[in-house]
């Protein structure tokens, strides 16, 4: 049985005449070598502290306390200090957040936001919400997408997260990092290594990007680079996504108007990305392979793949 914590933190923002931009509002909470801190700087909330857990898997999950949905989720680690830090928006409410690491559970009293704005505050952080969560949580811009099933249903699996303004933006490009960190997380893989990528050994992706390496799923432009911020392009994410199956790359016949373009090193991938009913065509019977995939497109091809394991 999970041992429950309760740690005493109130933020209360009651401000009638002006919005609360500027102010920072800190609250430190100690228990013996474990303490947790709960600042408001702007509109963004941050989350920070030290525990025992070194090196350590941490949840976040905010609920907003009028229906007790889940409004913001995410996962990091401890570092080697045991130290710990989300930082995210949230707009006006009132809610409550639990820090897990282990078997311990840790539990704000309430937050309450009351911007003059009413806007939803933008978060600062750096990296995609990638963390588990259930279909409590509504999108609003998701219904009658096409991949709306699809995003539930990845987003239940944990491999993704939406924004904290409610929104999961389906449409938008998605990094090469980003999408590394989602396929790592769908197919639970691990890694002790410290890479090899120099533009990654600062990367806030850095963990999921050697992940990837060592379970030969990315190789890099080179020995050194990786371009983690550069946007996917549908060929490489054909690429990755068959080595993360450990198939057996085959030259299946594709009539793709434009196959052409594809990059010789990514034809056989595209084929049998395809024939595995892994990646599909346009209605047009085009593949686009050096277009940008979106968050929508990524998340599909990953249930794809899921799928393709558990039949």
């Amino acid at each position: 049985m999970m041992k429950y914590k309760k740690i005493i933190v109130m933020l209360v923002f009651m401000i009638a005449f002006m919005a609360f931009d500027g102010l920072v509002f800190a609250q430190t909470i100690t228990e013996g070598s474990e303490s947790i801190e709960v600042d408001l700087y702007g509109d963004d909330i941050s989350v920070a502290g030290k525990l025992k857990e070194i090196n350590e898997d941490i949840t976040i999950v905010v609920y907003r306390n009028s229906d007790n949905a889940k409004y913001y989720i995410d996962q990091g680690k401890t570092n080697e200090n045991g130290e710990y830090s989300f930082q995210f928006g949230l707009p006006n409410g009132s809610y409550k957040a639990v820090v897990t690491c282990g078997s311990q559970k840790y539990t704000t009293s309430d937050i309450v936001i009351n911007k003059k704005s009413g806007g939803g505050g933008g978060s600062s952080k750096k990296g995609p919400d990638v963390a588990s969560l259930d279909n409590s949580l509504v999108f609003t811009d998701i219904t009658g997408h096409w991949a709306e099933d699809n995003i539930k249903k990845i987003i239940a699996s944990g491999s993704i997260n939406g924004y904290p303004d409610g929104t999961f933006k389906p449409d938008n490009n998605i990094t090469r990092a980003e999408f590394i960190t989602v396929l790592v997380k769908a197919f639970n893989m691990k890694s002790t290594s410290e890479g090899k990528f120099e533009d990654a050994r600062n990367h806030w992706a850095k963990d999921f990007i050697n992940s990837a390496l060592d379970n030969k799923i990315i190789q890099g432009y080179s020995d050194s680079l990786f371009g983690p911020n550069e946007l996917i392009t549908r060929e490489q994410m054909a690429v990755m996504v068959v080595n993360a199956l450990k198939l057996e790359v085959k030259e299946y016949e594709i009539s793709f108007d434009d196959k052409d373009q594809i990059s010789d090193w990514a034809i056989k991938y595209v084929a049998t990305s395809v024939n595995e009913k892994l990646l599909v065509g346009y209605p047009d019977n085009t593949f686009r392979p050096k277009s940008s995939a979106t968050r929508a497109e990524a998340v599909t091809v990953i249930l794809n793949a899921l799928n393709s394991i558990s039949n």
